[in-house]
């Protein structure tokens, strides 16, 4: 018989903080698969066009924290070779394809995405195609199948992705990786609210209707835990823990900075791991164009006779050219 499939709850919300002690390889001798394949199944109903017929060539770039700019927004690593020729005949995508054991190192490495430049054989530069999930566990799988949007960040000579080179686009190209800070008591659930701006079109011969110009996923949850370290997630606030004297471990915090400057630090990954469907599988989704603090107002309530949650209202808000016309939710499934 057929099952009807219900899930339930959250098992985790992570939010990524850049991790120094990790400098993203470069991706300069990596071997992987590029071809072309005809989708079991394809849908597309966004505003982008189903990749052309032609033929192309892909390169990837680890995609990190720009070191060089004290982790303040994304920056891609030092490329690698690219692809082969792929013909790709209407209809088709695509596929990228890494071995677990083929990353430098021989494992997936510390951070959430990989940046995929696309360029076909009529042009002589590079456009930001995509941002795929890296998953840790088994061997990288993504496609291409539409067209990337304009605006995307383009122009990159293949010189360029393959140097170490800065550039105002790519930015400081030295990648901090990513560590997972774990929320993994939630109260109230996860809420995934879809923000839409719209434009009215009047035309004469019929009524007016809106089209939707852009789209935005922000989530709102809160966190049980409520520690020094909780509030500084979703506050703008310093933190630090050292040893002080007789070997005693301090924690401070210095929050509530009185200025009316504002300073937007750039965007850092945010992971939802799904609950099992049916079949006992989860996708997990990974944000990458949030504010990763409140910019609404949180209320500490201190009672004996109520928790006192952590708010988390995480807006959508890109901050850098890697996030231009791209993608900014990637939801991956394995089974």
């Amino acid at each position: 018989m057929s099952l009807i499939t219900t899930r339930i709850g959250v098992p985790f919300v992570g939010i990524g903080v850049p991790n120094p002690d990790v400098t993203l390889p470069s991706l300069a001798t990596l071997v992987f698969d590029a071809s072309s394949i005809t989708p079991i199944k394809y849908r597309n109903t966004s505003i982008q066009n189903q990749l052309s017929p032609g033929t192309y060539q892909v390169i990837l770039a680890l995609d990190g924290y720009d070191n060089v700019n004290n982790d303040r927004g994304l920056t891609v690593t030092q490329s690698s070779p690219g692809s082969g020729l792929i013909t790709i005949t209407k209809g088709q995508a695509i596929k990228i394809h890494v071995a677990a054991t083929a990353w430098p190192g021989g494992s997936p490495p510390q951070t959430k995405c990989v940046a995929i430049f696309l360029k076909s054989t009529n042009s002589a530069n590079w456009t930001l195609a995509k941002h795929a999930y890296i998953d840790p566990n088994n061997d990288f799988n993504t496609t291409i199948s539409v067209n990337p949007m304009q605006g995307a960040a383009t122009g990159f000579s293949t010189a360029l992705l393959q140097s170490a080179s800065s550039d105002p686009q790519l930015g400081g190209r030295v990648a901090d990786g990513n560590t997972d800070e774990i929320l993994s008591l939630t109260q109230g659930g996860v809420q995934i609210t879809r923000d839409v701006a719209d434009v009215t079109v009047p035309p004469d011969q019929s009524p007016d209707y809106k089209v939707a110009t852009a789209r935005g996923a922000g989530l709102v949850f809160k966190g049980l835990a409520n520690g020094m370290q909780d509030f500084v997630k979703a506050v703008a606030a310093n933190f630090i823990e050292y040893t002080g004297d007789n070997g005693s471990d301090i924690q401070e915090s210095d929050q509530t900075l009185l200025t009316a400057i504002a300073v937007l630090f750039g965007n850092r990954f945010i992971s939802m791991q799904m609950p099992q469907d049916s079949a006992g599988v989860s996708e997990t989704r990974t944000y990458i164009g949030n504010l990763t603090v409140n910019q609404t107002q949180i209320t500490e309530n201190w009672t004996k006779t109520a928790t006192t949650p952590v708010e988390f209202n995480l807006q959508t808000a890109p901050q850098d050219y890697l996030l231009i016309s791209q993608n900014s939710e990637l939801i991956y499934r394995r089974a």
